[in-house]
């Protein structure tokens, strides 16, 4: 019987030992030959956003660009900790990717320009940097709720980007915060969801799922190679606006498990149709979430815009798609009546659309449509005086002085 035992335990302890070679070999190959884009080490799993930035962290990231991100003790991409002193004036700033300063070093960011601006201009004011890469306004609302609870803000400015609007319309529990219906008069109603399915959220809470993401070569293609194989569709499943005429179908990113960056792309759409009408739907339904709670408040808010590259260089090709924007950023626009201390920004019909803007407009973007650095100081230096006005008139702080 011992050495019945013993034989199974040898042979028990060579099935493993095989099955760990084969891995490691299997993750040195793809890691060598077919490397995979692994989720950023410095995101974590959050039980209501899916996703979020760790603490006190410091990541060199590669994926597309060349630079580091560091985050504060409250996950924050700065340079330095909040201050929570009772006289500190804490103005958060909401957004996605363009926001947080994706691609950039933190000081390239338009974020970086905007603090050293506001903040010379009044010393107690606190510019903070809440963006988070892919968020969108749902997961902005739920960012808010924590914020207004434990850092007391004096007032918030969302970032609204013009991709917003699409990952809005985001239905894959992978992602989406939220999920949304209409009623009769064309009207969204939201209703809160948890990201993950319950299965992934016990396997990013319980186990090494999470970190095999953000390591495992092998483990990222197996999972995209399942996916093709059945015939999965991708995570940023969208309800799409009708497409009158397409040559290649809209295209949605690949999963990046706790990493969603785009979505989708509106440069196909050909004119504007009911669905369009109902992506505006929803996001005037999350915006006036927010503003409904900052009402509650009394919490100045801005909502400033991101343009698409489509309406800052407009051409005969895209007319259909910047009315599509026009008629959101009107309704953005509209939501003033509603609360007296909110704002909406609108950053695209101040530009004056001459010769030397379009010979300018050209330079200010990445090739994946983020700004550039010159990008970001276009748009810091373009939306810095309204800024800045909305805060002295709300918060009643003298401004020292503009430049």
């Amino acid at each position: 019987m011992t050495k019945i035992l013993h034989k199974i335990k040898i042979s028990f302890l060579l099935i493993i030992g095989s099955l760990i070679l084969s891995l490691t070999l299997g993750e040195i190959i793809v890691r060598n030959f077919l490397p995979q884009q692994l989720v950023r080490g410095y995101i974590q799993y959050d039980s209501d956003l899916g996703s979020y930035p760790r603490p006190n962290f410091i990541y060199h990231d590669q994926y597309g660009a060349n630079y580091f991100v560091k985050t504060n003790d409250y996950s924050f991409r700065m340079e330095e900790n909040i201050d929570l002193s009772p006289d500190r004036l804490r103005v958060i700033a909401y957004g996605d990717s363009f926001t947080f300063g994706l691609g950039l070093n933190y000081e390239h960011s338009y974020f970086a320009k905007l603090k050293t601006a506001i903040e010379t201009v009044n010393t107690k004011i606190q510019f903070i940097n809440a963006g988070v890469g892919g968020y969108s306004t749902g997961h902005v609302k739920i960012l808010l709720e924590r914020h207004i609870k434990s850092l007391n803000p004096s007032a918030i400015i969302y970032f609204l980007n013009n991709n917003d609007l699409v990952d809005n319309m985001v239905i894959n529990p992978d992602y989406r915060v939220s999920t949304y219906s209409f009623n009769d008069n064309g009207e969204a109603l939201l209703k809160d969801e948890k990201p993950f399915a319950p299965w992934k959220r016990w396997a990013l809470a319980k186990t090494p799922y999470g970190w095999l993401n953000q390591n495992s070569h092998l483990l990222v293609f197996a999972k995209t190679m399942f996916k093709e194989i059945f015939g999965i569709g991708a995570v940023n499943e969208v309800k799409r606006p009708t497409i009158k005429s397409s040559k290649k179908p809209v295209q949605a990113v690949n999963e990046k498990s706790l990493q969603p960056q785009f979505t989708v792309s509106f440069d196909q759409f050909n004119y504007l149709t009911a669905n369009q009408s109902k992506i505006i739907a929803v996001t005037i339904a999350h915006l006036k979430r927010i503003v409904k709670l900052s009402k509650k408040v009394n919490l100045p808010l801005i909502v400033a815009w991101i343009p698409s590259p489509e309406e800052m260089l407009p051409t005969n090709k895209n007319v259909e798609i910047n009315l599509f924007f026009r008629s959101a950023r009107q309704r953005f626009k509209a939501l003033e009546k509603q609360y007296e201390r909110y704002r909406f920004i609108d950053t695209v019909w101040p530009i004056e659309m001459n010769e030397n803007w379009k010979q300018r407009a050209i330079t200010l973007r990445l090739s994946d449509g983020h700004f550039n650095i010159n990008g970001n100081e276009w748009y810091a230096t373009h939306i810095r005086p309204q800024i800045i006005k909305f805060l002295q008139d709300q918060l009643a702080i003298p401004i020292i002085r503009d430049n």
